[in-house]
């Protein structure tokens, strides 16, 4: 849901995944099977009815059909057509994709290679006309500023970009690049250029720079291989040496509690206590430690030899928005 106003809007995907659960799960969907669960919650809280009594009743029919659906139930995409390019003649559809709703020129089955478009915000794959459509094909799209410099305005997986040479910038959430003059482009290529670009250096410790950046969750410290957040509410830009210095005492403090043996043979193979026990720790792999084994006899042969047999780390699933 999108707030909007103070309302809330349903977006696309919480659109379609209405339409699947109504088509699929049409008992939980039902206002009355609201109404008769928490009728028999009062049953059970007052004794004329068994909680396993209630949630057998309800699992095995419910995890019958969830079976059953994932065997037979297509994927929902909200595909719809609107048309046909007048430029290839190809059909033109919309639809949700992976990184969310696109537009899609030429249909699979077409033997040619797809063009695709994101959604600009505010457009939806129900309302969105053939050409609004045709429109988001004209992004990416280059201009000439009056200095000379040539730019490159798009829309990527993170939003609106600006592209400069080989390097992007982003640029803010909204902002309709079609509608982007000259002037603007100028002027947001000048804020650009004025701000100030990290990693921001802001002297040293122990021997070793401290660097101000900013990461996917948020503005950090840098001290060798330690990264330290800042404070919540911390501007990077002013943040300075002796504020960083006491939270890099900290974390320091905290990573040797959380130490229980670190191997003279290579420092970087440790065995640490984590939130589930100790574990050994080398590199980006993790490895359990065996049970009936104390982390402190382990070996270094042992330790390498644990890691090497444990399975590499996956990666993490994008959330869909």
């Amino acid at each position: 849901m999108v707030p909007k106003r103070k309302k809330l809007f349903p977006t696309d995907i919480g659109m379609l995944v209405t339409d699947f659960l109504l088509e699929h799960f049409k008992q939980v969907m039902d206002y009355g099977f609201t109404a008769s669960v928490e009728k028999e919650f009062d049953e059970i809280a007052n004794g004329k009815m068994g909680w396993q009594e209630m949630l057998g009743e309800f699992y095995h029919p419910f995890h019958e059909v969830v079976l059953q659906t994932r065997e037979t139930a297509a994927r929902v995409t909200g595909e719809r057509v609107l048309g046909t390019d007048p430029a290839s003649g190809r059909t033109l559809l919309v639809r949700l994709g992976r990184f969310g709703p696109l537009v899609q020129i030429g249909a699979r089955d077409d033997g040619q290679e797809q063009k695709f478009a994101s959604l600009r915000p505010g457009q939806s794959l129900e309302t969105i006309s053939l050409d609004e459509a045709l429109k988001l094909f004209e992004l990416p799209k280059k201009m000439s500023l009056s200095n000379g410099v040539e730019i490159i305005l798009g829309v990527g997986r993170f939003g609106p970009y600006m592209k400069v040479g080989e390097k992007y910038h982003s640029i803010p959430k909204g902002t309709d690049l079609l509608a982007i003059s000259e002037d603007e482009a100028e002027a947001m290529l000048q804020a650009i250029n004025s701000a100030p670009q990290f990693p921001i250096e802001i002297g040293t410790y122990e021997g070793e720079n401290l660097l101000v950046n900013k990461g996917r969750f948020g503005p950090y410290v840098k001290f060798g291989n330690l990264f330290v957040s800042l404070p919540k509410g911390a501007d990077p830009l002013t943040f300075t040496r002796e504020e960083a210095i006491p939270l890099i005492i900290a974390k320091l403090e905290t990573e040797k509690q959380n130490t229980i043996k670190t191997f003279e043979e290579d420092k970087t193979l440790q065995i640490l206590n984590g939130k589930y026990g100790p574990y050994i720790s080398f590199g980006k792999k993790n490895a359990p430690i065996p049970k009936g084994k104390k982390p402190e006899e382990i070996t270094f042969d042992e330790a390498m030899q644990l890691v090497k047999e444990a399975p590499a780390k996956k990666p993490a699933a994008r959330k869909k928005k």
